[in-house]
């Protein structure tokens, strides 16, 4: 059984935003707000959908540095962003990490919108292509996976029981192409290992990194 840490420092908290707010100002970005559109309804949350915020771009970098821990090449894989909000996370990942493809998927249209108009800016500021950095307006039931490899990036975007609709949907995909779960506040640990297996775990900051058809043996990572 995982716990969950509820204790982290202002001066942590602080050290985060300071972290986020630098990028955002790299990037050109400093000075826009979030649009909230639909997300603060009632209804939203009842539907299971979770109302959005940023994640700390530094535990973006914590979680990579599991995967170079275990020798992951992200080069072959796709990164999918699960509820990609205003699309900062996916800007992150696509600026600073290599993937064959960045695709945000976020069921919101007001922050999609959000996150397009952010890519372009961030495209011309710092003069690079983004032909491989998707944002998708979509609702992630439905939302289907190619057959190939994925990171699954989730930040607390959606309650657990839609998750796990989606990952009976692509159940067969993800353990064909051993895909990896990228868990950031990752409340819904104990029960996402009932479908993959967890490979490191930073119970501080709660971050987890699990995989489809993989498994630990003697403390070391090997494929099934």
């Amino acid at each position: 059984m995982q716990i969950h840490n509820s204790y982290i420092s202002d001066e942590i908290r602080s050290e985060n935003k300071t972290y986020n707010d630098n990028f955002l100002r790299k990037i050109g970005l400093i000075n826009f707000k979030n649009v909230k559109g639909s997300v603060d309804s009632t209804d939203w949350e009842l539907r299971g959908f979770n109302v959005f915020e940023t994640v700390w771009l530094k535990n973006i970098d914590r979680s990579m540095s599991f995967l170079k821990d275990i020798g992951i090449n992200t080069e072959d894989y796709d990164l999918l962003d699960i509820g990609s909000g205003n699309g900062i996370a996916c800007i992150y990942f696509y600026l600073n990490y290599k993937f064959r493809k960045v695709t945000g998927v976020e069921i919101c249209e007001d922050l999609n919108k959000q996150s397009l108009l952010f890519s372009e800016i961030f495209s011309k500021n710092m003069n690079i292509d983004i032909s491989n950095l998707n944002h998708v307006s979509s609702n992630i039931l439905d939302y289907k996976l190619e057959d190939k490899k994925y990171i699954l990036f989730f930040f607390n975007s959606v309650k657990f029981e839609i998750l796990e609709k989606f990952i009976n949907k692509n159940i067969d995909f993800l353990n064909k192409n051993k895909c990896i779960f990228l868990l950031i506040n990752d409340h819904c640990i104990n029960e996402i290992t009932s479908y993959c297996k967890l490979i490191k775990r930073d119970s501080f900051y709660n971050i987890s990194v699990l995989s489809f058809d993989y498994k630990l043996k003697n403390d070391s990572f090997v494929r099934n």
